[in-house]
């Protein structure tokens, strides 16, 4: 999964499932314009993201319970991911992932979680911005 999503290709058919939220901006984030989505047939016709947005884009395998995850010192990020993780630990275990993950997310940045997760948000400096949309207070 790593691997597909460092090429940052996607096909049209889930372009035009509308899996790209509009404040996402696709026209702006792929070479090509979105619009060839609709009026390509062929269901294996893919979108590319431009460089310039892929260069700010990390992926790395890491290993929720580890005791400090191994990003450098002073990275701290505007989006962080963690979607359907989360529902297979404890609920502490739960709690102590977010948290780590808060340290390394920019103030105003959004958490994105899974749909059948939930946490306890304000108490981890969270405000709901979405169903499992969170924004770093």
């Amino acid at each position: 999964i790593l691997n597909r999503a460092k090429k940052a290709m996607y096909k049209c058919a889930d372009y035009t499932k509308q899996l790209f939220p509009v404040w996402a901006k696709p026209n702006e984030m792929f070479n090509e314009n979105v619009y060839k989505c609709k009026r390509v047939l062929d269901e294996n016709a893919e979108l590319s993201i431009q460089e310039d947005l892929k260069k700010h884009v990390v992926f790395k395998q890491m290993n929720l319970m580890d005791e400090k995850y191994i990003i450098p010192k002073n990275n701290y990020y505007h989006i962080i991911f963690c979607r359907n993780v989360l529902i297979y630990f404890k609920k502490e275990d739960q709690t102590k992932i977010v948290k780590k993950l808060l340290e390394k997310l920019k103030p105003g940045g959004y958490l994105f979680l899974g749909h059948s997760e939930t946490i306890q948000a304000s108490s981890l400096g969270l405000e709901k911005k979405s169903y499992n949309i969170f924004r770093k207070i």
